[in-house]
């Protein structure tokens, strides 16, 4: 994909370390991009979102559904930490930061706690590139769409060791030479 249609956001903790990944959503009703892309992006409600990678789908609150008028698409059964049962389900657009958008997504009706009103799962966050960092103290979060490269701790680590020159003996010193040893030979 051309990179000038890439989009992307990020959030910078205000100083420490962030406990829960908290940014703006906006939510409308799916757009079905099968009739063409709208002459102007849909104007969403505005709500708080929880980005979970513990979660497999997309949630939000009867607020969301009161909100913005959604209607149901369906039903399905939700496993969650406490409780599994049946739950509405509905086709949203969400809108999040700088231009990152999903004309249709399926999320169900739950309960969230936090304040949020939208709980973003795997299916968005599976879409493109997720990182975490805490350098310094500062938690960084950064999303984006679509999926641009890999990132391997592991590997950078290893490239970084492999330019470090290896210690070079000290000049007219050879292993197993000592005063005591001039020769190096082993003493029986």
């Amino acid at each position: 994909m051309d990179p000038r249609h890439s989009t992307a956001f990020t959030v910078r903790s205000n100083g420490g370390l962030l406990r829960v990944l908290i940014t703006d959503c906006g939510v409308a009703p799916a757009i079905d991009v099968s009739r063409g892309t709208p002459a102007t992006p849909p104007v969403g409600t505005n709500f708080k979102a929880i980005w979970d990678t513990g979660a497999s789908g997309c949630v939000i609150t009867q607020r969301v559904v009161d909100s913005c008028g959604l209607v149901a698409t369906g039903m399905t059964v939700a496993h969650g930490v406490n409780s599994s049962g049946p739950c509405e389900t509905y086709l949203v657009c969400l809108l999040l930061p700088h231009r990152v958008a999903f004309s249709s997504v399926r999320a169900i009706k739950g309960d969230l706690h936090g304040g949020a009103d939208v709980l973003i799962g795997m299916d968005i966050i599976t879409q493109g590139d997720f990182s975490v960092t805490n350098k310094g103290g500062v938690t960084v979060f950064s999303f984006r769409m679509p999926s641009e490269l890999s990132t391997d701790y592991v590997q950078e680590h290893s490239t970084r060791m492999a330019k470090l020159a290896p210690p070079q003996p000290m000049r007219g010193f050879r292993p197993g030479h000592s005063p005591q040893n001039p020769t190096g030979k082993k003493k029986k």
